[in-house]
């Protein structure tokens, strides 16, 4: 008796085509979809002319198959060894359209994917999919990002493990990417999954036997069972759909021209305090001025002075700015204006989300998770007791609040070095107010780089504090040095603890948590909530930048000593 061969196992990627009942389905594929026709050829079942690899060949219905017009591709490592005899390598790559009647399916075999026009899919069919797919306590592998640092990072694991076990942090981590063991259910449909942009799944199904493949990812893809097996997941999304990008560049342009106070211009890397930079920008030609500040006005002035009109986004990523000296010479990086913007959004009022331009890249953010971030962070926003910034660094600032208030100890730049430790700095300023010791961490502007290193050089520092006894040992020998005199115990983690991120800026204080960029928000949340878990008071603060330039002596010296004693 002859066994009936099993069916085989393969691997399909699977994009999901956007819906026009606008246009026929017929020219839709080959007008709007596919881009690079001349480089496909359509293969018929029983047509004329088909080659002999591909007669009698068998479609699923209301489908439709391209080739790749693919020349032999001769093999580098022929001449690298000397081989004489000829080799080629033949591109046996394809595209099939699959229509089901509810929606239009994509397959790509090889790489075929660059052949889709990019605005033609939807871009969240892979991720959805995949999560509705995925049993939540057998996770064995998942991607992340953090926009902040642009960190990507993969985890894996030998054992199907919860999403916990990863240390995925939904209030920093972006998810691009998760493997795992589908539900027992969907097991004779596909036996593995994963995806972003498009579903690759492993699956016995026969040709005849892809619609019903495709009718059950749809289903996936319309429910919303991830939302309570991976809850807040999604709360922060990166936007790739290229139609939403047109309309949330198109609402950044409009934004520039009219003067939104929601938009700012921030340098994305993090640069020195003791630097006296200026910025300038490039790009429209002719003037290049030198400007103190990086903000939207600067950028409109270069651009009325070169009589250069903002139409589109693209001339802001052409628009470089550049951090030089006094003289005018560049020293550092250079970016795209586009890549130092950040914005907020709304498209329309009932849409659910707030879009986000951050590091040249658009987030997609739940209104209720931004909601959540201004309820748990204003609270926290005090008024400052230091002086007003009126001057060239944070170092001289430092200084100067020290010598206003004869009780704050300036600890700026000085560093201590443990054993299999980094060097760190305790904080900038250092206050012992009764029976509570204040450290207070200052930074000039809301850029996010530099904010998230304050927010983790406030944690980490008085974490070291609390359990390491050589740093307390350190610590104690600053403060009981004979300018400063404040005696400390060993066990004075022990008293009450407040750590204070005072941030200079010119921007409306009464604005509190919305003044900082939107990841600089959710890091100065999870700080604020690792600060709880150690019984220690979290507090933020705005200082006012006042400029010195076009002051007199007199008006500059007021502004440096002036005190907020309220």
């Amino acid at each position: 008796m002859i066994e009936e061969e099993k069916p085989k196992t393969h691997s399909f990627s699977i994009y999901l085509i956007k819906v026009d009942k606008t246009k026929d389905k017929k020219d839709y594929i080959l007008n709007t979809v596919l881009r690079l026709r001349e480089q496909l050829k359509e293969i018929i079942p029983s047509q004329k002319g088909n080659s002999p690899s591909y007669s009698g060949i068998k479609l699923p219905q209301s489908s439709r198959f391209f080739i790749v017009k693919a020349q032999p591709k001769g093999l580098w490592w022929k001449d690298y060894f000397s081989i004489k005899q000829e080799q080629y390598q033949l591109r046996e790559e394809a595209l099939l359209f699959l229509d089901t009647g509810e929606r239009l399916f994509a397959f790509t075999f090889g790489h075929t994917a660059h052949f889709l026009n990019n605005e033609s899919y939807e871009y969240d069919f892979g991720l959805i999919t995949t999560l509705n797919s995925l049993d939540p306590k057998k996770l064995s592998s998942i991607d992340t990002a953090m926009p902040e640092n642009a960190r990507k990072q993969r985890t894996q694991s030998s054992l199907h493990r919860e999403l916990t076990f990863f240390d995925f942090d939904h209030n920093s981590n972006l998810l691009r990417n998760i493997k795992g063991k589908v539900w027992k259910h969907l097991e004779p449909i596909f036996s593995n999954i994963t995806g972003t942009t498009s579903v690759r799944v492993s699956s016995k199904h026969s040709s005849k036997e892809l619609p019903k493949l495709c009718n059950e990812l749809l289903k996936l893809y319309k429910c919303d069972l991830y939302k309570k097996n991976f809850p807040n997941l999604r709360s922060i999304t990166p936007i790739k759909d290229p139609t939403l990008l047109k309309k949330l560049n198109k609402k950044l342009i409009d934004a520039i021209q009219q003067d939104e106070e929601n938009l700012f211009l921030s340098f994305p890397n993090i640069t020195d305090p003791l630097d006296d930079s200026h910025f300038k920008f490039s790009g429209a030609g002719g003037k290049e001025n030198l400007y103190d500040n990086l903000d939207i006005e600067s950028y409109k002035t270069y651009l009325e002075a070169n009589k250069c009109k903002l139409n589109d986004e693209k001339i802001t990523k052409k628009h470089k700015v550049i951090t030089v000296n006094k003289d005018g010479n560049q020293r550092g990086e250079q970016y795209s204006v586009f890549k130092a913007l950040i914005y907020d959004t709304q498209i329309q009022n009932d849409d659910p989300h707030t879009y986000h331009l951050y590091d040249g890249n658009w987030y997609k953010i739940d209104r209720d998770y931004i909601a959540k971030l201004s309820k748990v962070l204003d609270p926290l926003c005090q008024e400052t007791t230091l002086i007003n910034y009126a001057h060239n660094n944070e170092n001289d600032y430092n200084e100067d609040c020290a010598k206003a208030d004869n009780t704050i100890i300036c600890l700026d730049k000085k560093l201590i070095s443990l054993k299999g430790e980094s060097a760190i700095e305790f904080c900038d300023l250092f206050k012992k107010e009764g029976g509570t010791l204040i450290f207070h961490h200052v930074k000039r502007h809301t850029k996010s780089a530099p904010l998230s290193h304050l927010f983790n050089q406030g944690i980490n520092s008085i974490e070291l504090l609390i359990r390491n006894k050589q740093a307390r040992k350190q610590f104690r020998e600053l403060l009981n040095k004979p300018k400063n005199k404040i005696k400390l115990d060993d066990n004075f983690t022990d008293q009450n603890l407040k750590v204070i991120y005072q941030i200079i800026t010119s921007k409306d204080p009464s604005k509190k948590s919305l003044n900082l960029p939107l990841f600089s928000r959710i890091s100065l949340f999870n700080i604020m909530e690792r600060l709880k878990m150690l019984r220690i008071e979290g507090f933020f603060c705005f200082v006012k930048e006042s400029n010195l330039q076009n002051k007199d002596p007199i008006t500059k010296v007021a502004d440096k000593i002036k005190i907020n004693t309220e």
